[in-house]
């Protein structure tokens, strides 16, 4: 079974609002608990920071990243450095059947999709290996099975979380640094074409999720319900420096 025979329908989000690290965490937990469909979302961000895993001691994070915004997300994984990655988020709620299957089965699927998607443009990505695995606190110099790799360099990493039977997957997607040749090839190197694909890019791994894709507009209610979690919660010492 492919993702796409999964979903019946998925809603894709382009998020037009730049926000914070903590609004960005608290707006994907409100729809997380909103969505009665699978949701694509994409956004980008207001100002560089720095999420990192719910599991991760806060200790070694700050020692690593200091005087950066650090945001406790909900979801594993480790510490993501954001500033020009394209983040993008897929929400599935419970009574889908894909929210049952084993996170790392899901993941191997997510990734793959995303591989076919980045050929298309051109790009040879492919999946890491279990003997490539490294450990790390920081997510891209740390690459585990089946993240996204072009010549060796990662170019795209996730984490989960499971909750009531719904599904968080949070990735981030950074192809700054790639270049087109003149033979057609794009290689590490630079910034060129990154804008003009990454809208097409999602539209397309929206395709590969779901055979029907409904655009879906951006509601000023989330974001002001963003605002008000982000202050209780993602802003919060006791979240951030909870381990």
């Amino acid at each position: 079974m492919t993702l796409q025979d999964m979903f019946s329908k998925i809603d894709l989000l382009f998020s037009s609002t730049p926000l914070e690290g903590p609004e960005q965490m608290a707006l994907d937990e409100i729809l997380l608990h909103q969505a009665s469909q699978p949701l694509l979302r994409v956004y980008c961000w207001k100002g560089p920071c720095v999420t990192f895993g719910y599991f991760q001691e806060w200790k070694n994070v700050s020692s690593s990243f200091p005087g950066r915004l650090l945001v406790r997300r909900s979801s594993g994984g480790g510490s993501v450095e954001h500033d020009g990655d394209n983040t993008f988020s897929l929400i599935v709620p419970a009574i889908e059947p894909i929210g049952k299957i084993a996170p790392a089965l899901l993941y191997e699927q997510l990734h793959q999709a995303l591989v076919q998607v980045l050929g298309e443009f051109g790009l040879k990505a492919r999946l890491i290996a279990a003997h490539e695995i490294r450990t790390g606190e920081a997510c891209f110099q740390s690459p585990s099975l089946n993240d996204v790799v072009i010549e060796n360099h990662k170019i795209a990493g996730g984490a989960q979380r499971r909750c009531g039977g719904k599904l968080l997957y949070q990735g981030s997607l950074n192809l700054l640094g790639q270049k087109k040749l003149d033979n057609g090839e794009i290689k590490v190197g630079s910034v060129e074409l990154y804008s003009q694909i990454v809208k097409p890019l999602f539209f397309s791994l929206a395709a590969h999720l779901s055979m029907r894709v409904e655009l879906l507009e951006e509601q000023p209610s989330w974001i002001a319900e963003a605002s008000i979690l982000a202050a209780k919660r993602y802003r919060s010492i006791a979240w951030t420096h909870r381990k």
